[in-house]
């Protein structure tokens, strides 16, 4: 895994050529959760 992303287009990315799932919730205009599921491994990443 990058030890940094700018932006949840690259998480997006990254997680799309893993092969793993994507679920983008969004909490209010601002703030999104990309919850990203790839196997057994589950990460969450936050965006505001």
């Amino acid at each position: 895994m990058p030890t940094s992303f700018t932006n949840l287009e690259q998480v997006a990315r990254w997680a799309l050529a893993r092969g793993a799932s994507i679920d983008v919730v969004t909490q209010d205009e601002y703030t999104h959760d990309v919850v990203v599921v790839d196997g057994v491994d589950v990460w969450v990443f936050d965006s505001t």
